[in-house]
């Protein structure tokens, strides 16, 4: 089932007339953040490679991903931020991803 909401116009009229729209909610699309866990779990399974190595496939892996989150300006509000590498970035997306997922 899915739900929808309305609003008759004499009920939101308030919105196009509010002088400070930086109290409205901040609305952004999970898409970068589900892009991310998607790369991001294609390197879970077990390999026999070097750390260094899966660290460096898991970045090449979630560049684009990450470059999109950057690019929204979302990295503070994600805890991701660009200067991530190597060993620590797994460890951050190891950290992040699962709440950031339960926050969707």
């Amino acid at each position: 089932p899915s739900l929808a909401y309305a609003l008759r116009p004499e009920e939101w009229v308030f919105l196009r007339t509010w002088e400070d729209p930086s109290g409205f909610p901040v609305v952004e699309s999970p898409m970068p953040l589900l892009e991310l866990c998607q790369a991001a779990l294609v390197h879970t399974a077990p390999s026999t490679a070097s750390v260094e190595l899966r660290s460096l496939q898991l970045r090449e892996a979630v560049a684009a991903p990450l470059t999109g989150i950057h690019r929204l300006g979302v990295s503070a509000v994600y805890g991701l931020p660009a200067d991530l590498a190597g060993p620590q970035l797994a460890a951050t997306l190891a950290a992040r991803l699962p709440t950031l997922l339960h926050s969707l």
